[in-house]
């Protein structure tokens, strides 16, 4: 559906499509993205989440959101590069599988690399709620196939 300003809210897709499951590529035309993104952001903001993954709303492409200090980030190709020993414990849910949530614990901090819409690459630091939101997004991205939290449920105490 269009609003006034063309923004389209886009469908999310739900556990069990084989198109969150599916392995993801990685983008190197940033800009023929740029769409996808402000709709991505705008559908996001709709329903109140923290995130949204490309393959969430059938796009099989290593992208995302993230709302990362109460501000959207675009993230592509992104790569962790080092976790911290010290742990964080949270319930999360997903917009991809909605009304199971899930006790998961993470790296309280991350170091990650990832290109923005332009193209740039940048490294940051994550703590805390960022590096559990970054972490969740980045698992519906993987190349070898999207992970959603309920495959956790078997290892999480």
């Amino acid at each position: 559906m269009n609003n006034k300003s063309g923004k389209r809210f886009l469908t999310i897709l739900e556990h069990p499509n084989d198109i969150l499951r599916s392995p993801n590529t990685e983008v190197t035309d940033f800009s023929a993205y740029r769409p996808l993104v402000v709709n991505m952001v705008h559908t996001m903001n709709k329903v109140k989440g923290v995130g949204i993954a490309a393959p969430q709303i059938g796009e099989n492409i290593r992208l995302f959101i993230a709302l990362i200090d109460k501000q959207p980030i675009v993230v592509f190709n992104p790569k962790i590069l080092e976790e911290s020993e010290k742990i964080i414990t949270l319930e999360e849910g997903c917009l991809s599988v909605p009304g199971q949530p899930v006790k998961m614990t993470r790296p309280f901090e991350i170091l990650v690399e990832f290109q923005d819409l332009k193209g740039r690459t940048h490294n940051r630091t994550l703590e805390g709620m960022n590096s559990i939101i970054f972490l969740h997004e980045f698992d519906h991205v993987l190349s070898e196939g999207g992970r959603l939290i309920i495959d956790y449920k078997a290892t999480v105490a």
